[in-house]
C-alpha cells in the first residue's frame, strides 16, 4: 500500500467497501452497441488528409486550433490521440478531437488515433456523445449528433423538401430556429407539460418514446404542422425559447393526437402582435399560454 500522506488512512476495509459499491453501482461503459474498439495507430500527414468529418460534428474553434499549433511549435506536440470510428465501407470520420486533427492538418504533422470499428452512421453518432460525455456540448450540437429517431427527425426538418423549416434548422451558433429550442416545442406539444424542458436529452429520450408510439410518419406530420404554425406566427422576429414551449402546450390541447386546428388569418396577426419576450421564466409558462388562446379562439381544423 502506498505510504504518502494522502493514503496513510486508507485500510483493507476502505477499499473492500470502495470496490463493493462500485460493484453495485458501476459507472457507464465507454463503448455503445455497433462499436468494437480497434487499435491505436499511427497516421501519417497522407493519411489524415483522407479522414472525413460527419455532418454531426461541431465547426473548428479557431483559439483552440490555434492554441494547439503552438503547442506543436514549441515543441510541446499533442499528446492525446485523436478517435476515428472506422464504418463498414472502411472510410475513416472522426468522432472526437476535430481541434486536434486540424492542428496537425495546419501544421503537416501526424497523429496518434483510437480506432472504432462501427456497424452504421447510428452507432457513430452514439459513439460520439459518448466519448464527449465530459465536454459541455452545445444543446443543438447533441441533437444534430442525436443517433435516436428524435435526432433522424429534427435533421429531417432541416433538410427535407417538404420541411417548411428546410435550411432554417440551426445546430451550431446562432440560428432563426434553434434544434434545441424546437425540440422543447415538440416535446410540450406530445407531452403537454414542461418537465423536460430544462435537460436537452432528457427531452430527445422522450421525443424518441413519442415517436415510438406514435409512428415516425405520425410524427413528421406533427412536426410540419408545428413548424408552419411556428414560421407564420414569427414570420416578422425571431422566437424566444418560451414561445416554443407556450406554442406547443397551446397545440396540444387544440390538437389531440394528430389533427390540427389553424388560427383564423385575424388571430394569426393577433399573435405576431404578442410581446413574446415578456415571460422568461418557465413559471410564467400558463401566463404566456392563457395570452395565446386569448387570441386564437378557434377549434375548427
Amino acid at each position: 500500500m502506498p505510504t504518502n500522506v494522502l493514503s496513510q488512512d486508507y485500510t483493507d476495509r476502505h477499499r473492500k467497501a470502495r470496490l463493493t459499491v462500485v460493484k453495485k453501482r458501476p459507472l457507464p461503459e465507454l463503448i455503445v452497441r455497433g462499436v468494437r474498439v480497434g487499435p491505436v495507430v499511427k497516421l501519417t500527414y497522407a493519411e489524415i488528409r483522407t479522414l472525413l468529418i460527419g455532418e454531426y460534428q461541431r465547426a473548428e474553434i479557431a483559439m483552440k486550433v490555434n492554441r494547439l499549433i503552438h503547442d506543436i511549435q514549441v515543441g510541446t506536440g499533442i499528446l492525446r490521440p485523436i478517435s476515428v470510428a472506422v464504418r463498414p465501407d472502411k472510410s475513416r470520420y472522426i468522432v472526437d478531437g476535430q481541434q486536434r486533427y486540424w492542428a496537425a492538418w495546419n501544421c503537416e504533422i501526424g497523429l496518434d488515433a483510437q480506432l472504432y470499428d462501427v456497424e452504421n452512421v447510428e452507432a457513430e453518432r452514439a459513439l460520439f456523445l459518448k466519448l464527449n460525455d465530459a465536454v459541455k456540448l452545445q444543446a443543438s450540437t447533441k441533437v444534430k449528433s442525436w443517433p435516436g429517431s428524435a435526432g433522424a427527425l429534427m435533421r429531417r426538418l432541416a433538410d427535407d423538401e417538404q420541411s417548411p423549416l428546410r435550411s432554417e434548422v440551426g445546430f451550431t451558433g446562432s440560428a432563426k430556429y434553434p434544434a434545441s429550442s424546437l425540440v422543447f416545442g415538440l416535446v410540450a406539444l406530445v407531452t403537454g407539460g414542461t418537465e423536460y424542458s430544462a435537460n436537452i436529452e432528457r427531452a430527445l429520450n422522450q421525443l424518441d418514446v413519442a415517436s415510438r408510439d406514435r409512428g415516425p410518419q405520425a410524427m413528421w406530420r406533427l412536426a410540419q404542422q408545428f413548424t408552419s404554425l411556428l414560421k407564420q406566427v414569427f414570420a416578422f422576429q425571431r422566437a424566444p425559447q418560451m414561445a416554443y414551449l407556450a406554442l406547443g402546450l397551446t397545440c396540444h390541447g387544440k390538437w389531440g393526437a394528430f389533427a390540427g386546428a389553424r388560427p383564423t388569418a385575424r388571430e394569426l396577426a393577433m399573435l405576431q402582435k404578442l410581446n413574446w419576450t415578456r415571460w422568461h421564466s418557465r413559471a410564467d409558462i400558463k401566463w404566456l399560454v392563457a395570452e395565446i388562446l386569448r387570441r386564437w379562439r378557434t377549434a375548427r381544423v
